[in-house]
């Protein structure tokens, strides 16, 4: 994953975070309701991996305009090696490796989804404020402040972002099977 992202400085992070925000877009633009919709017993539809991306990016973009302050109180600084991106990586396909993703995942979608054009808004929304509000960054405050990861625990700005893409990536991979296994 990391060659995706060569230097992870925060236009890499912006052109990388753009285009697989686009890519889910593209991937899923005009699939028919059914499509949209099918489940399987054991897996999320792909309107469910949608809502699910979104609820899982939307509190990252919400966090990059909080004031610093307020992280730090919340979550505290990060002192000490800088992060290893693969590592981070490896330990979240090393949690989903055999385990249901429902089971792991800390935000289903819910029962009652969006629509499909409420969902690609929503989708479209967050993909456009991310790179606005990390614009407000500075490549030290990445590495300085601190998110908290439902699965990860503490993570830096920095690697949340990194966090977000890969995630990104695995749920469009997940829909592009879903469409083809229904094609």
């Amino acid at each position: 994953m990391s060659k995706d992202i060569p230097n992870f400085d925060r236009p890499s992070i912006i052109e990388a975070w753009r285009a697989k925000n686009s890519q889910v877009a593209q991937v899923v633009r005009d699939l028919s309701p059914t499509v949209w919709a099918h489940r399987e017993a054991d897996r999320w539809s792909i309107a469910g991996q949608v809502e699910h991306l979104f609820l899982s990016a939307n509190p990252v973009s919400s966090a990059l305009k909080f004031p610093r302050g307020m992280l730090e109180a919340r979550f505290g600084r990060y002192s000490g090696e800088p992060p290893q991106y693969d590592r981070l990586y490896t330990r979240y396909r090393e949690a989903l490796a055999g385990l249901n993703a429902d089971f792991i995942n800390p935000i289903p979608p819910s029962p009652e989804a969006k629509s499909q054009a409420e969902l690609l808004e929503s989708w479209a929304l967050v993909g456009q404020k991310i790179p606005q509000r990390l614009m407000e960054w500075s490549e030290s405050e990445r590495d300085e402040y601190v998110l908290h990861h439902p699965m990860q625990g503490k993570l830096r700005v920095r690697g949340m972002l990194f966090f977000t893409l890969f995630h990104t990536d695995h749920h469009r991979r997940s829909i592009e099977q879903i469409i083809a296994q229904n094609a």
